[in-house]
Formats: C-alpha cells, sequence, structure tokens
C-alpha cells in the first residue's frame, strides 16, 4: 500500500525496509562509478530484486553516486 503519509515512524521503517532489501553496501560495491544512469539502476535493482525506486532512494538518500538524467 503507498501512502503520502511522512510520519517520523512510516520513514523510519521505509528505511529500515529499503535497507534490508537493497543494502547501501552491496549498492555501492554495485555502482560502476560515481554518475550512475537508468540502465545501471536497472541492472542493480534486478540484482537485489526490488524496483528501481528502491535503489534509486538508496542512491541518493545514502549519497552513494549522482544519478544521471
Amino acid at each position: 500500500m503507498l501512502t503520502g503519509s511522512q510520519s517520523d515512524r512510516q520513514m523510519l521503517n521505509r528505511a529500515f525496509a529499503a535497507e534490508f532489501l537493497a543494502p547501501a553496501s552491496g549498492i555501492r560495491s554495485a555502482l560502476p562509478g560515481p554518475i550512475v544512469g537508468q540502465d545501471e539502476i536497472d541492472t542493480i535493482a534486478e540484482r537485489f530484486g526490488v524496483s528501481n525506486t528502491v535503489i534509486e532512494h538508496q542512491i541518493q538518500n545514502q549519497g552513494l553516486a549522482v544519478i544521471s538524467p
């Protein structure tokens, strides 16, 4: 279920789930460099079995790389 609510608890739960499903350390090791495009994000998402949105958020929230448009 998707929700627009931004309570602290919900944000913490989403962050935990994202880190559990696609750990930042694993994403970091899968990144080809400091700038990534959609193809690389899709490949990493497939590797972890999650949506590309999860990977994009992890990259942005953890400051792992810059996502090229």
